[in-house]
């Protein structure tokens, strides 16, 4: 994205622009290396590579901070040059209106191309289920025929047998559809209430994840363990907390029809209810004496108030609290126009649902534009105060040093401790709501604000990643797995990914400075379209990969395959159709045909 008018020539960092532009890039990278590590997403690749999920930690640990990282640089360049006025309106034509425009144009794009692979890889299912040997007990609860299922538990079928296809066994189907009846049958009859499916999770996440409080209290009455974590080290508590992205996707995925979603909500906060109070909770300390603690023990540990634990549990429930939910009347828009685009949403809400500012999806992969929108105002605040109270700059050495890394990754992990509440990941968490969560403000907050004293620091000798042929390699080699292996252990884990963030952030800071010190024609080009290729590119990938999903091919071919294509399609519509355009102004500025 361009972000410093075309007749600023004088201190253009050429580096930095291109690095920001290999940042944006590389989401496409991203975006299609998705579908092949086996893990969740829009289309499933039916032959995966799960050792790809490395590359999709590498890039995702540092693309976004370094973007946000860069954006606050150049917006204090051109703060710093064209002042306030010009700075606001470079970001309402650079930054929101592309926001907006895109909400209305590409997002519906992207999920009618999610709509388009789906269809594709039901019927290429269906044919595959239609060969797949069944299960007679299995396919009777998915029908929810309760007679049927008392003639084959009569019959002494096993019911701790799973499924052939998704290695799913009964009592688990029954928590997915919320059977109450069927799941008390089964237990009667002795299913294991913490039988593990095939990827690691049990009835009681299943319950949970779909908002079936009543099977989630008579799994918890019959044993079932709160704690038990799945292959992703999540509690069922967890699962009911996944993204309604993520719940649609494994819905489809199992082929179970959905409720309304804030049915499905309001249920898992039932769920939640159930199960939190029933987890491991920091341990109490012995019994005091008149206030005093008992003779030869320890001293009183933290109450649950002040463990980390807890503090993740109740920001997830001050996030999912009934304050972030807007109920909007209905004025008499179609549905359909409320699918396509949820800004429309915002006016009427055809069934009379709430919406959830924080969680439901709005911007999709554009939602960096819209926290770009965030920070520029909080720094407009900030600096405006600044000069009123007139507060110097910060030192340079505290930007410049290699001992401000301290600072700066120590001011970065406490946003980082709430990072994975919902579910544990690599990686910073994703936003696509009209409300910010509160740790990602402050997170990127952090690297777009390091960014602008980075340009205050005038780091005209390079000082900033000199050291890039030693903190590359050890962020990817050390850093990373590191950082990986540990998931779950929210400090240890948290102090790695922030390091490795910061190194990778500075050190391709280093790497772009020593190889470019001048413009090249096609760089700028490249830097020019990759604006447009980030914004446009996500629904092509999807049919990509939609279409090459059953292909018995290897993943690392088709990868390169997918990117290729798509980033050639998009190079010629940027050619032709944006560049010189109204599009490519708003975009970039004007440019002229050679």
């Amino acid at each position: 994205m361009s972000e410093i008018p075309a007749e600023i020539k004088d201190s253009r960092r050429h580096d930095l622009d291109a690095l920001r532009a290999f940042a944006m890039l590389l989401g496409i990278v991203l975006h299609a290396v998705l579908s092949l590590t086996g893990k969740p997403w829009i289309v499933m690749d039916r032959y995966p590579t799960p050792a790809l999920e490395w590359m999709n930690h590498a890039i995702h640990g540092f693309r976004m901070p370094l973007f946000i990282f860069l954006s606050g640089y150049f917006t204090m360049m051109l703060w710093r040059q064209r002042g306030l006025k010009s700075l606001l309106w470079q970001r309402y034509l650079r930054v929101l209106i592309p926001c907006l425009l895109g909400a209305m144009t590409i997002v519906p794009a992207l999920r009618m191309s999610v709509s388009v692979a789906s269809t594709m890889a039901a019927k290429q299912d269906a044919k595959r289920a239609d060969t797949t040997p069944k299960s007679p007990l299995v396919e009777a609860i998915r029908r929810q025929n309760k007679t049927e299922v008392d003639q084959l538990l009569v019959a002494g079928t096993d019911v701790s047998q799973p499924d052939p296809e998704f290695g799913i066994p009964p009592l688990s189907w029954a928590a997915h559809y919320g059977d109450l009846e069927i799941a008390r049958r089964l237990i009667a009859q002795g299913a294991d209430v913490n039988q593990k499916n095939r990827d690691g999770y049990r009835a009681l996440h299943s319950a949970a994840f779909l908002g079936f409080p009543d099977v989630v209290e008579l799994l918890l009455e019959h044993g079932a363990d709160p704690a038990a974590l799945g292959k992703s080290n999540d509690t069922a508590s967890d699962s009911a907390a996944a993204d309604w992205g993520t719940t649609k996707f494994i819905a489809q995925l199992l082929r179970i029809p959905l409720r309304e979603e804030v049915e499905i909500w309001a249920g898992r906060t039932q769920c939640r209810n159930l199960i939190i109070p029933l987890l491991p909770a920091a341990t109490d300390p012995p019994a005091a004496v008149d206030g005093q603690n008992p003779k030869g023990s320890a001293p009183a540990k933290p109450t649950e108030a002040w463990n980390l634990n807890q503090l993740r549990r109740d920001y997830v429930k001050f996030q999912t609290s009934e304050q972030f939910l807007l109920r909007v009347p209905n004025r008499g828009l179609p549905q359909w126009l409320t699918d396509i685009s949820p800004l429309f949403s915002l006016v009427s809400s055809p069934k009379e649902k709430p919406i959830q500012l924080i969680f439901t999806s709005f911007f999709d992969h554009l939602w960096f534009l819209w926290f770009l929108c965030y920070l520029v105002v909080i720094l407009t605040v900030c600096v405006t105060v600044g000069q009123w109270l007139s507060i110097p700059k910060l030192p340079r050495q505290l930007i410049l040093s290699p001992f401000g890394l301290i600072w700066i990754i120590g001011f970065t992990m406490i946003p980082q401790l709430f990072m994975g509440s919902f579910n544990p990941t690599y990686g910073p968490d994703t936003s696509t709501g009209l409300i910010m969560p509160p740790h990602l403000l402050a997170y990127y907050g952090i690297f777009f604000g390091v960014g602008t004293c980075y340009y205050d620091a005038d780091d005209q000798q390079g000082k900033v990643g000199r050291w890039w042929p030693l903190t590359i390699p050890l962020s990817l080699l050390v850093l990373l797995p590191l950082g990986h292996f540990t998931l779950g252990q929210i400090v240890i884990s948290g102090l790695f990914q922030v390091t490795y963030t910061w190194l990778m952030t500075f050190g391709l800071m280093g790497l772009f400075r020593s190889q470019i010190q001048s413009e090249n024609k096609r760089i700028r080009y490249l830097a020019d379209s990759a604006y447009w290729l980030y914004l446009a590119h996500l629904p092509l990938i999807v049919l990509a990969q939609g279409w090459m999903r059953d292909w018995n091919w290897p993943a690392p071919l088709k990868l390169p395959l997918i990117v290729v294509l798509v980033t050639g399609l998009l190079l010629l519509s940027y050619q032709y159709l944006v560049r010189y355009t109204w599009i490519g102004r708003m975009l970039n500025g004007p440019r002229t045909r050679s």
